[in-house]
């Protein structure tokens, strides 16, 4: 009879070390999990500050995936870093591929060979933004030679989200039909 409590007993103890034990390994793992999500959380805030920060200094590149005429089907990009869109706060430069209709017609430029391919040093610039994720970046050229015939009244219209870092460009002109780009920026 006391072989059988002392077994009892030892039993008793093994299994309520056991439980303390389990409950110990279930909070270590759900404090480990949430500081994964607290990790995980100050860096998408670092990551969407950093892109707030070079979009309000005007230091971002565009590279657009799929491209859409105004009245048109969207299109993919194929030839990543071939296209792009890059302004900082002296310049921009850009690469972007056309397809829409001309308005104009000088010089016999179809869209096969007219791409929308500026440098500009001379340009204005907004940056808006309501919810402070979703900035609105308006671009427009001052320069004369880069506004001429074809690029009239160009303007450039980026819509960012800086935490995803999904980007629309909508350029419009006076002597071009619209076109929207979507794509990245960093």
């Amino acid at each position: 009879m006391k072989k059988i409590l002392f077994t009892l007993g030892l039993c008793s103890v093994f299994f309520l070390s056991t439980v303390t034990v389990s409950a110990q390994t279930k909070e270590t793992k759900q404090d480990k999990k949430e500081l994964r999500e607290k990790k995980d959380k100050t860096e998408a805030i670092k990551l969407a500050q950093k892109n707030v920060a070079n979009i309000e200094n005007l230091n971002f590149s565009f590279y657009p995936n799929t491209f859409e005429p105004e009245f048109g089907v969207t299109n993919d990009l194929t030839g990543m870093g071939d296209f792009y869109f890059t302004v900082d706060k002296t310049n921009f430069y850009m690469n972007l591929p056309y397809v829409g209709r001309f308005y104009t017609n000088p010089m016999a430029m179809t869209p096969a060979n007219a791409p929308i391919n500026l440098t500009c040093s001379q340009f204005l610039y907004s940056v808006h933004s309501t919810d402070g994720v979703n900035i609105q970046v308006t671009v427009l050229p001052a320069d004369n030679d880069v506004t001429r015939v074809l690029n009239e009244g160009i303007r450039f219209v980026f819509y960012l989200n800086k935490n995803s870092g999904y980007a629309k460009l909508v350029v419009t002109a006076d002597n071009r039909q619209e076109m929207t780009y979507t794509g990245t920026f960093n």
